[in-house]
């Protein structure tokens, strides 16, 4: 969901989704998918 709302420059929404992604996460490729996504929505 927070990869649709960057692409929709949706920021403070997909920062909410990736915070609870980051949360509920046990997986290191999700980890480094969801700190991609920071950087996108860091550098927009």
């Amino acid at each position: 969901m927070a990869s649709v709302l960057v692409k929709q420059n949706k920021k403070a929404e997909a920062k909410t989704y990736l915070d609870k992604a980051a949360q509920n996460n046990n997986n290191q490729e999700l980890d480094q998918y969801i700190q991609q996504l920071r950087q996108q929505i860091e550098a927009k």
